[in-house]
């Protein structure tokens, strides 16, 4: 008998301290959450397929190619008509931009980034002695009251341009090789010499 009084009392104290169970969203007035689970759950395994972050680059580059078209024929065709050009002018010149750089994309995506390693620096060398030479008088060519173009063949060219994607080759390069070293545990290895190396072509843009 006194056996069987333990046991009940036992009984009672589990049944004191044992935790209630998770209450179902169903229950709780959210039938449909359980289904928007299942959604993200379907989302995220799509985004962790190998070539998920291709087809996102891919995608976000088509969207504001073609962004940048209309826009540049939005604003910049009344502009044409007051030149006395077609509306369309500005637009091909884009147009043209595009068709050149879509095949130069795909042969950048297919090439070894051995390639972009090796212009890294030449390109860099190459896009300061430009900026630096839009704040030569007679070389550079004031436009808007800006000088941050030279013309070469007649052909006016914006060095900065060609700084925005030497920085990132560069920087790239830069930052691979500190985390071959293990350097990259230290916060100033991410800083130095990229900083100051930034800071160089920024400063010739400002003129």
């Amino acid at each position: 008998m006194y056996a069987q009084v333990s046991q009940d009392v036992d009984d009672l104290a589990d049944s004191d301290l044992a935790v209630p169970d998770a209450p179902d969203p169903a229950r709780l007035g959210w039938p449909g959450l359980g289904g928007v689970r299942g959604r993200f759950a379907v989302w995220r395994a799509l985004l962790d397929r190998p070539l998920t972050s291709y087809y996102l680059v891919l995608g976000i580059t088509t969207l504001l190619l073609g962004l940048g078209l209309v826009m540049v024929q939005s604003t910049a065709s009344v502009a044409d008509l007051i030149a006395g050009l077609s509306p369309y002018s500005d637009f091909k010149k884009q147009l043209l931009g595009a068709a050149i750089g879509l095949p130069l994309m795909w042969v950048a995506a297919r090439s070894r980034p051995r390639l972009f390693r090796a212009f890294a620096y030449p390109l860099l060398a190459v896009a300061i002695v430009g900026l630096g030479l839009t704040l030569i008088h007679g070389v550079g060519v004031s436009q808007n009251g800006a000088s941050r173009w030279i013309a070469i063949g007649g052909q006016p060219i914006q060095p900065s341009e060609i700084a925005k994607l030497a920085l990132v080759v560069w920087g790239a390069d830069l930052l691979a090789r500190k985390d071959r070293l293990g350097q990259l545990s230290d916060w100033r290895h991410m800083l130095v010499p990229l900083m100051p190396g930034t800071a160089v072509p920024a400063r010739d843009d400002r003129g």
